[in-house]
């Protein structure tokens, strides 16, 4: 069992809570990008929180992603369900 004093001073989550559904991610912290299989879309799991983040597109935006990662940054993303985000417009390719 911890202590208070380590409660208190544990280490927190990057995810930074904006609102009741929106967050904040970082893309240094995630995995490849791969196809997202209940939609047509693509997917990285944040391996700090165990979250996965969806583009809300067809595809992320390639100038926000290298090697098959996305760029380091913050980038903000909504809930759909429990550790499911969906990347807002900023990290989607524009069409």
């Amino acid at each position: 069992m911890s202590s208070p004093f380590q409660q208190q001073f544990s280490a927190k989550s990057p995810v930074n809570h904006i609102k009741d559904k929106e967050h904040v991610h970082t893309g240094e912290d995630t995995g490849k990008i791969k196809p997202y299989p209940k939609a047509n879309k693509e997917m990285v799991v944040d391996f700090y929180t165990g979250d996965t983040l969806v583009s809300s597109g067809p595809k992320f935006n390639p100038n926000k992603t290298s090697d098959g990662y996305i760029d380091g940054g913050d980038y903000p993303a909504k809930k759909l369900r429990n550790n499911v985000f969906e990347i807002l417009k900023d990290l989607d390719e524009k069409e």
